[in-house]
């Protein structure tokens, strides 16, 4: 297990293909399970793609993202964080493809919305790896640290590698705001 986790951490590739499998998987059972969902969970997940003027959902996006940040970055220092760590990136897959499956249905689509769209899923999905990988690598070596390693945490290092991802998070998550509020409004 020693040697897993060291190889896992020390080669980051792995983590990335892990990434894309979860992220790929739950995007297909998202575009399963949506026909047989039942309408508030329907309504909750549809929400990550806003492409009409008349529906004000930006609070909610900024929740939903705001407590995914959290609960990541908590989750980041706890030895096991890394399996809730895959599961929100799991739901994040199922409301990627909720969206698009909303975005299908719903609203009438001309190539400068399929652009943006295609604009907004490549920021979102950046995001998700940002957020994402540093904070399983923290989790996987708090775990290493806590069973395997007789090292002690470097407190400052650990805080000053924490900051530096919650900056670049913040940073591409208000992107990705300027890209809804500005970009989607001048259609």
């Amino acid at each position: 297990m020693d040697f897993f986790l060291h190889k896992l951490i020390n080669h980051k590739k792995y983590l990335f293909i892990m990434f894309c499998c979860i992220l790929s998987i739950s995007f297909l059972y998202g575009l399963y399970e949506y026909q047989f969902c039942s309408l508030p969970i329907k309504g909750f997940f549809e929400t990550l793609f806003i492409l009409k003027k008349e529906q004000n959902e930006y609070p909610l996006y900024l929740l939903q993202n705001t407590i995914f940040i959290f609960l990541n970055t908590y989750l980041s220092s706890s030895y096991l964080g890394f399996l809730g760590i895959f599961f929100l990136l799991f739901l994040k897959g199922i409301q990627i493809s909720f969206s698009f499956i909303y975005i299908i249905n719903q609203i009438k689509l001309t190539p400068l919305l399929i652009l943006l769209t295609i604009l907004e899923l490549l920021c979102e999905i950046i995001l998700l790896f940002i957020t994402i990988l540093p904070n399983v690598l923290l989790s996987l070596q708090t775990l290493l640290v806590t069973f395997y390693m007789e090292d002690n945490f470097d407190y400052k290092n650990i805080f000053n590698y924490k900051l530096n991802i919650i900056i670049i998070i913040l940073i591409v998550f208000i992107i990705s705001l300027f890209m809804r509020i500005y970009l989607i409004d001048m259609i």
